[in-house]
This record gives structure tokens, sequence and C-alpha cells, in this order.
């Protein structure tokens, strides 16, 4: 008997013949991304920040009525890992308004959506994954 795996997902019960994509069934062809998945490993096409590094150096003016200064939601922001690299090469990481507020509890930040948010590039860097951190050395 299996045990599913530590996302829940059962294996193929048959191999999938990646040619006839017509005679797929919707099970077929979760069951081809999973293998796709697994042979990825575990990269990752994302780099999960913290919002705390987003709220916590935030200009007053941004700030919604919901904003504490020591207490912050415990939400993870996704971000494009080349973007953020280019952005820390760079000496400077923002992001606008708009590109996070959907990401963040209501009422945290208010603001125009091209308002920049800027992070402190110290803080992301200590975030990031080792292999992140040794493509900046």
């Amino acid at each position: 008997m299996y045990v599913p795996d530590d996302k829940g997902r059962q294996p193929p019960d048959r191999a999938l013949d990646l040619d006839d994509v017509q005679d797929q069934s919707l099970d077929s062809l979760v069951e081809m991304f999973w293998t796709i998945e697994d042979a990825l490993g575990h990269y990752s096409n994302v780099v999960r920040l913290p919002c705390r590094l987003f709220l916590e150096d935030l200009p007053q003016e941004l700030r919604g009525p919901n904003w504490a200064g020591g207490s912050f939601p415990e939400v993870v922001i996704e971000v494009d890992p080349w973007d953020l690299l280019c952005k820390l090469k760079m000496g400077r990481v923002t992001y606008p308004l708009a590109r996070i507020i959907h990401d963040i509890p209501p009422g945290w930040i208010q603001g125009p959506p091209d308002a920049e948010i800027a992070l402190a590039s110290n803080k992301v860097i200590a975030e990031l994954p080792e292999h992140l951190r040794s493509a900046l050395a």
C-alpha cells in the first residue's frame, strides 16, 4: 500500500504518455504536472519574503490604520528571484504598492498604487535562500 507523499499525492497508476495529450484525463494531466514538479526538485521560481520587510520601515503616509510598529502579520510576499537579485545588485530594492497591496492583509498599507516601498537590502539578503545569497557574491 502506498502512503501519500508530503503533499498528499498518490503516484500515477500507469506510465504517462506525453505524446498522446488528447487522450489524457484531468487526473492524468495533474499526475503529469506532479511528475514534472518532482523532476524539478525543490527549485522554486519565487522568493518568499516576510511582509514585515515591507512594513517595518514603511513611511508614515503609507501606513494603514492597522499598522503597528512591533507586530506584523505572518504573511509572505512572493517575488521573482531574478528581479530581486537585479535590484540587490543595483543597491536598491523597491516594489510599487500596487505589486504587494493584495498580498498584505487589509488595513496595513494605503496610498497611491505607484508609491514605491523600499526594503532594507541587508534584511532582504538575510532572508534569501543560500543559493541566491551565493549568487550575490
